[in-house]
């Protein structure tokens, strides 16, 4: 009886196949097709459309209510569908932050499926490079970690390179394992090896599980899962592909502080995409630096009711009298309430720049090296100190230091001062125990947690403005332990105990936000 049952159920799943089959190959031809007629239309155009392929995926996705496969599966079977019918029309070449399988690669796959012809390079400038040259159709470059924050060099090189359009966003979830490429015990463990972003993620169940083990900081996970495979007893912290390619053993899986650790992803290329309905605006606003410069940018998008999901500030590169903002909104730049807050924006004497238009997902001396070493290879590493010593010890090999480093390893200079840009700086924080009282010219420092809905961020600023205490920095990000949060790290003007920052912060707090003061200490002279 049950083997009839059996039986009876495998007849039915084979026609089933022989019918998606040839509704595939149908699907197919139609893709085809519609290849033909755009090659004639628009002969230099990619035929890939992030747009449509949008609307695909929706349209799909809305209809699965009650289906047995849920929504990620379906997406995943349908991103290879496209792929494939892509493949058919053009070989998508998309380049990426290499090496092979690190999480960039993971992020390649992950949105344009197993057909596109995925091209490492060695630093965020090469994609941008490439794409630029059209040696690629696109780049997916990294731009934001929930853990670890921003990535500056994405947007200087989004801020630097004209001609490229932000088309497309994806987030990856950050999942990482534990895993050796020998069997041992784990106690027998000599080291563990992995990207320092990847160990900072893990610390905390590294020093639970394996207390004081020695940590060894690679370029890449990647370069991680060949040093565990060539050496006994060294553990790594590695991505599933990277598990798979070089065949490791997982030990552990999920070692990651945080489950909810994402990274997000832009998706670069030279074309532009049209409104899907949902859709996300990028730009780079310039203003003067002065009290309630922040507030002119914003207040334009709170009027139409637009909500920020993400705002950056810094002082300019080219121009250290003025801020930079890099704003990412609700929208589509073709919708009138965007254009009209973005006219407003202008009309303030701000500089804006548009980095496209896109679908919502479901380094510092660059262009010296371009100009006098061309594409020659670049050879990332943990510190520029590393640089120094492997300089030192491997012939024809050229560093970028700092004069400490160039003293210390009795280096040869060859040229001096070769970054970008002239007022390049970092900012150091003192930490301590001790709390430091006021001296009439002081910066505070906070984390404010607010709920993730329109209107957070000015529920932030408002009682700022109000009480005109300047704003010298704003940045925002996914809270980690809650993911219907948005945790905004604020630098001010004032101290702590300065009777109109108690009040608005205060403001802040009864608007039911969460604050935590890290301190106030004197500004830098």
């Amino acid at each position: 009886m049950t083997d009839k049952k059996l039986k009876s159920h495998r007849v039915k799943i084979d026609k089933i196949d022989k019918e998606i089959y040839a509704l595939i190959q149908k699907r197919a031809s139609h893709a085809v097709a519609i290849g033909k007629i755009k090659s004639k239309v628009s002969p230099k155009e990619s035929f890939y459309k992030p747009d449509r392929e949008t609307k695909i995926l929706r349209n799909i996705l809305n209809a699965n209510k009650k289906g047995l496969l849920p929504d990620s599966k379906i997406r995943a079977i349908y991103k290879e569908l496209i792929s494939g019918c892509l493949s058919l029309e053009e070989i998508l070449k998309v380049a990426y932050l290499g090496p092979e399988a690190t999480h960039s690669e993971a992020a390649v796959h992950n949105q344009f499926g197993s057909q596109a012809l995925r091209i490492p390079t060695s630093t965020i400038d090469d994609v941008f490079y490439q794409v630029i040259n059209d040696d690629v159709n696109l780049g997916v470059v990294p731009v934001e970690n929930s853990s670890e924050g921003v990535i500056n060099t994405t947007l200087n090189c989004l801020a630097d390179s004209k001609d490229i359009n932000i088309i497309g966003e994806i987030y990856l979830n950050i999942d990482h394992q534990l895993a050796a490429g020998n069997k041992f015990k784990i106690e027998q463990a000599f080291a563990i090896a992995s990207h320092p972003q990847a160990l900072g993620q893990c610390s905390k169940w590294i020093e639970r599980n394996l207390g004081n083990i020695k940590r060894l900081e690679m370029p890449s996970s990647a370069v991680a899962a060949k040093y565990a495979k060539e050496n006994k007893n060294i553990l790594c912290i590695v991505n599933s592909m990277a598990l798979k390619k070089y065949k490791l053993k997982l030990i552990n899986k999920n070692i990651q502080d945080y489950s909810e650790n994402k990274t997000r992803f832009l998706v670069i290329g030279k074309n532009k995409v049209e409104k899907t309905g949902k859709d996300k605006s990028s730009f780079l606003i310039q203003t003067p630096n002065r009290p309630g410069s922040l507030m002119s940018v914003l207040k334009p998008f709170e009027k139409r009711k637009i909500n920020l999901s993400k705002i950056e500030t810094r002082p300019s590169r080219g121009n250290i009298n003025s801020h930079d903002f890099f704003v990412d909104c609700e929208g589509h730049i073709k919708d009138q309430k965007l254009r009209l807050a973005i006219k407003e924006i202008i009309d303030t004497g701000a500089i804006v720049r548009n980095f496209g238009s896109y679908p919502q997902s479901l380094g510092q001396c660059s262009k010296w090296i371009e100009r006098n070493l061309g594409n020659i290879k670049r050879l990332e590493m943990p510190s520029s100190a590393v640089a120094a010593k492997y300089a030192k010890e491997n012939k024809n090999i050229l560093c970028i230091v700092n004069s400490m480093a160039l003293k210390k390893y009795k280096l040869k200079l060859i040229n001096k001062n070769i970054q970008d840009y002239s007022e390049n700086k970092t900012r150091f924080l003192v930490i301590g125990k001790n709390k430091v009282e006021k001296t009439g010219k002081d910066k505070s420092s906070f984390l404010i947690q607010t709920p993730n809905r329109p209107g957070s961020l000015m529920s932030v600023l408002k009682p700022f403005e109000k009480r005109k205490i300047n704003l010298s920095k704003i940045e925002t990000r996914p809270s980690r332990g809650n993911i219907n949060s948005h945790d905004f790290f604020v630098d001010c003007e004032g101290h702590i105990k300065d009777q109109k920052l108690r009040l608005a912060i205060k403001e802040i707090i009864d608007t039911g936000a969460i604050v935590r003061n890290f301190g106030s200490y004197p500004e830098y002279i």
